[in-house]
């Protein structure tokens, strides 16, 4: 027998949920209202199983119509119907613990990961501690795959039979006291407590934080993919997202958070935030209260003095450049030598350009991957990341200081040259202060 759509299972239910013996007789309002569709949609979907052959309906005049299941739509009303949502939900909660709640954003190959096991070490300590974790570092230096890598690490772990995560969190509980008296206490979910253990991971992870609206209504997704969402006054569990959210999106940010937080409480969420160095002000009370739902690990390019406050609550890990053999490993896993006539001259070349950074050294090895580099193609290779700048804002800023302190140094001494080239210099920087914040 085929698989009804979802939304077509969702209709069916309805009707046997308000069977008696062997027919319903509610109105469509009635039937349509815990799928939150309206009315018209709820006849077309009665319907379309009337083609089907899942069930009859008896159309009376002025009257609402009555619905029998047929023989192929029978045998799932009562108790067993009971049985069977429980089950369907069970296994759509199941469908998170362990796993993603959504797929990987990007695949994560394991030559970028050169060089990070001892991060990626760093962060399943972290986990097992309930520490929020923040990776910090440039464009383009892996902190974005080192979050992949880490959850992709972590699902298949939970998967497996003794879990490494899971026996090292044992030895933590059994070499501390606390540990054994926090996991004992239910009510220790919280982010001032780290002790407590994360017994069944869910990861939910989000590309952007920035807009937080939009971010609370993808972490609503994540939560319906998981069946995992509850919404007062719908069956969102059999509804699809679409129409879910049409109901929840008018809601005020305040509201959202409120929903999103209240689906998460006391579930052990591992919440995955990349790009955290666009957090503004105002999104710094949603994000403190999601941290005290679920544990955190971010990563951020720069730590932005305007969320200070939210830099406090994390360990942060400085994610550095490769090494020189770390690098050139990378490199070779990316670059066909085949294709490179002068080996030597192309790994030096890009081992200078690139200072270390995963990202520029995948960007230039995988030239070699489209045709033949010639020598002079091999000189002309560059990438911005290893260039290196000198800011010339405070030394501008010093010497503009010098040239002030010049002048009132010469009306001091009555030293008329002295004043006037003091002049000089303090026109020269009038004129170059609008290019002082340009330079950098």
């Amino acid at each position: 027998m085929a698989k009804l759509p979802q939304k077509l299972q969702a209709a069916l239910d309805a009707v046997r949920a308000s069977v008696d013996d062997g027919k319903c007789s509610a109105s469509l309002a009635e039937l349509a209202r815990p799928l939150g569709v309206s009315g018209r949609t709820m006849r077309r979907r009665l319907m379309r199983l009337e083609t089907l052959g899942y069930l009859r309906i008896e159309r009376l005049p002025g009257q609402p119509s009555i619905y029998q299941l047929t023989p192929k739509g029978q045998g799932l009303s009562g108790i067993r119907g009971l049985l069977r949502r429980l089950l369907v939900q069970r296994g759509r909660g199941a469908g998170v613990q362990g796993s993603f709640s959504s797929a990987p954003p990007l695949p994560c190959s394991p030559a970028q990961m050169v060089g990070r096991q001892e991060i990626l070490a760093t962060l399943r300590e972290n986990v097992a501690k309930r520490r929020p974790t923040l990776l910090i570092g440039p464009l383009g230096i892996g902190k974005s795959h080192i979050l992949r890598a880490f959850v992709t690490n972590a699902v298949q772990e939970s998967r497996s039979p003794e879990p490494p995560l899971r026996a090292q969190r044992g030895r933590l509980r059994e070499g501390t006291g606390a540990g054994k008296q926090e996991d004992g206490n239910p009510q220790s979910a919280t982010r001032a407590e780290p002790g407590r253990s994360i017994r069944n991971p869910k990861f939910l992870y989000l590309e952007h934080i920035s807009p937080i609206k939009p971010a609370l209504l993808n972490l609503a997704q994540l939560l319906h993919q998981g069946g995992a969402l509850e919404v007062e006054g719908i069956e969102a569990s059999y509804m699809e997202w679409e129409d879910v959210r049409k109901r929840i999106a008018p809601r005020r940010i305040n509201q959202l958070a409120e929903l999103v937080m209240e689906c998460m409480q006391d579930q052990d969420y591992i919440l995955i935030l990349d790009h955290l160095e666009r957090v503004t002000p105002t999104m710094l009370p949603h994000l403190d209260a999601l941290m005290g739902v679920a544990l955190v690990i971010g990563a951020a390019d720069e730590l932005r003095s305007q969320a200070q406050r939210l830099w406090w609550a994390f360990e942060r890990i400085e994610v550095p450049p490769l090494a020189k053999d770390e690098a050139r490993r990378l490199l070779w896993q990316v670059a066909e030598p085949d294709r490179v006539k002068k080996p030597q001259l192309f790994e030096t070349r890009v081992l200078q350009q690139s200072g270390g950074n995963p990202l520029a050294i995948i960007t230039m090895a995988a030239r070699a991957r489209t045709a033949a580099l010639s020598d002079r193609e091999i000189r002309g290779l560059q990438h911005g990341a290893g260039t290196r700048y000198v800011p010339l804002t405070p030394i501008l800023l010093v010497l503009g200081a010098l040239v002030v302190a010049t002048r009132f140094v010469a009306l001091g001494l009555n030293d008329r040259d002295l004043y006037v080239l003091a002049g000089l210099g303090y026109a020269s920087f009038s004129i170059l202060r609008y290019f002082i914040y340009r330079l950098d």
